[in-house]
Parts: structure tokens; sequence; C-alpha cells
């Protein structure tokens, strides 16, 4: 029986009684409610949609014990690790400002709690750089590790569509970084089909097994393509195995590095209402345009069909309505077209004297 085993015996596990209490222990934040220090993380987001901006934002927050983004809190300070493959020291320097700069903080303020590697990326599958990283995380006390981006850490002997070879990648990088927490940020698959005012979701990332690894989740898109002023407007999904989630717009600022969250099912509704609303103008001019043509009125169903609708469609009805209400068109209850009275209309001021 496993019970009886008394010496240490690998893959024999534990007693379910051994543990039991563990289900009660609260959960030890790196963010509140966001990333549970115990679980590995994803951070995904398509190109250019502020992976590494907002990663920075994370590492000085860690760093500092400030909050992240000006809304999620920061339990306690961290020493964070950040090893970088797509920047200089210069230009890294530069980008690490901002966010210090936003919470009044000096170099002197963030001292030894943030490290930046931006020379040498580690490669994962790899013993020995894993050993150096190791080895960086046990002298310099690191409690987080975060990686940016993973595919500078793939070698081309691992096939990134394997599941089972990105998975013994990914979870060999997270052991070697025990006890500190690992983050990874990764690029959302280029054919990953949008959702309508939704973010990305973890089946999204590109390549195998990063959905499975992920104990934690980050994922981003933008809302409205980037115009090149500092402006950035995403959907944002997060959640993890903590059973945190949530779903909401954020409008980010760079040059204020300011960031402003709202609801994003309100915005979808937004959207779609103007949508709407753009489709009802269309309608209305369309309407006007053949009223133009026929001072004395038209029958409902001749105009619907000049305007490539039908009369019962939600959008002419809604047309008719604010012409009706503006005063642009008079409604003919017993407009007669051939040997027939129908409903018509006709634009204010015309003569309504003769049939169409």
């Amino acid at each position: 029986m496993l019970e009886k085993i008394t010496s240490p015996h690998k893959f024999a596990g534990v007693t379910l009684g051994s543990i039991w209490s563990l289900a009660e222990q609260p959960v030890e934040w790196l963010v509140e409610d966001v990333f549970a220090a115990d679980q590995p993380s994803v951070f995904g987001a398509r190109k250019k949609s502020l992976k590494t901006t907002l990663l920075m934002d994370l590492a000085v927050a860690l760093a500092s014990g400030t909050p992240w983004l000006g809304k999620y809190a920061v339990p306690r300070r961290r020493r964070v690790l950040f090893i970088t493959g797509e920047t200089s020291k210069r230009a890294v320097s530069r980008r690490f400002r901002y966010p210090c700069r936003c919470r009044s903080l000096g170099p002197d303020d963030i001292a030894d709690w943030l490290r930046i590697e931006s020379v040498q990326f580690p490669k994962l599958p790899q013993i020995e750089d894993c050993d150096l990283v190791k080895r960086a995380i046990d002298d310099f006390e690191v409690d987080v590790v975060m990686l940016d981006p993973l595919y500078r850490g793939m070698t081309g002997d691992v096939n990134s569509g394997n599941v089972f070879e990105m998975g013994d990648a990914l979870g060999q990088f997270m052991n070697i970084c025990l006890p500190a927490s690992s983050i990874i940020s990764h690029h959302v698959k280029k054919t990953a089909i949008k959702r309508a005012g939704e973010p990305p979701d973890l089946d999204d990332l590109s390549g195998a097994g990063l959905a499975e690894f992920a104990g934690n989740y980050w994922l981003m898109d933008r809302l409205t393509p980037y115009k090149g002023d500092g402006i950035h407007d995403l959907a944002v999904g997060y959640g993890g195995r903590d059973e945190q989630f949530g779903q909401f717009r954020m409008k980010f600022d760079e040059h204020r590095w300011r960031c402003d969250i709202s609801s994003l099912s309100e915005h979808f509704e937004e959207q779609k209402a103007a949508k709407e609303s753009g489709k009802v103008q269309d309608m209305v001019s369309r309407i006007h345009s053949v009223l133009g043509r026929y001072p004395n009125g038209l029958s409902e169903s001749r105009i619907a069909d000049a305007c490539s609708t039908k009369a019962v469609r939600t959008v002419f009805v809604d047309a008719v309505r604010s012409l009706e209400a503006s005063d642009v068109v008079v409604y003919l209850p017993e407009f007669r077209s051939g040997n027939r009275k129908c409903r018509g209309w006709r634009l204010s001021g015309s003569d309504d004297s003769c049939p169409d």
C-alpha cells in the first residue's frame, strides 16, 4: 500500500490528508487578483500592442511595491530580473525612466530591486544557460524573472508546434526559476481570428503548449489601429488558476504614462450602436434622395425597393421615423398607388395631389 511507504520515493506523491489544509491558505499575489506568485505567467498580445511597455511598468511596480497601471495593488516589493531581447542598454534605460518618473522614483529608490539583462538572452533548452539563470537568481536573491519575448529563447532544435517539446522547454524554465516566479511575454498568432470587442484567448497564442503552461495570463489586442500618437486603445483579458478573471477596455497614453480602464462590454455596445446609427443615417440619405425624385410622394414598398431593402427592416423603419420626427417627410396614410390605397410619404413642402 502507498500509505506504508516511509522512505522518499519519486512519483509516490503525498496523501490527500497531508495537503488538505493547503486549500485554505490565502493566495500569495505578485499583483493582487491578477498574477499569483506560485503560477507561471504568460503576457500575450499581437505585435506592437504594448507588451514590452506594460511589462516594464509591471517590473517597476513589483520592484517598488507600487500599484501596477495605477489600479492593481502590489502587496510587497519583489526583486526583479528583467531579461529583454528587443532593445539596447541605452534604449531600455530610456524606456524604464517613464514608469519610474510617473511614480516619482529615481535610481536610488529602485537600487538593486530591478536588474536588467539586455545583451545576453538565455536559450531555454540549453542546460548551461538555464544553470546561469539559476545562478543569477540565487546570487541576487531574485523573486521574479521576466522574459521578453519567448521566441528569443527558443533554439532551432525546439519545434514550436510540438506541445511536448514546448512543454518540456517551458517547464524546464519555470523549474530553474523556482522559488522565483516566472513571467513570459509571447506573441498572439497573426492568423488568430479577431473577435469584435473581445481580447484574445489562450488558444490564440503562437506555438503549442503556451495555453497549458499559463497559470496566470494577461492577453491584449487593439480595438483601434495605432496612429503613432502614443495613445493605445486595447481590449484586455486576464485570468488564472486561482479563479481570477477580468475583461476591460484600456486606453494607455505613453506620453503621460496614464492608463484609463473602462467597461469592454459598454464599449462594444457603443460601437454597435454607432454602427447601427451609421446604417440609419445612410438609409435616411437614400430615402431623401428617392423622394426628391418624386415630389408627389411614393408608396412605402416602392421607397424600400428603391433603397434596396424591405419596408419591414428595422433600419428602414428607424430611418423613416427619424425623417418624420425632424419634419423632413410627411406621412400619407391613404396614398394611391395605381388602383389601391397604401402607406406613403413625400418630402415636406411637396405637392401630394397626384399619385406616383
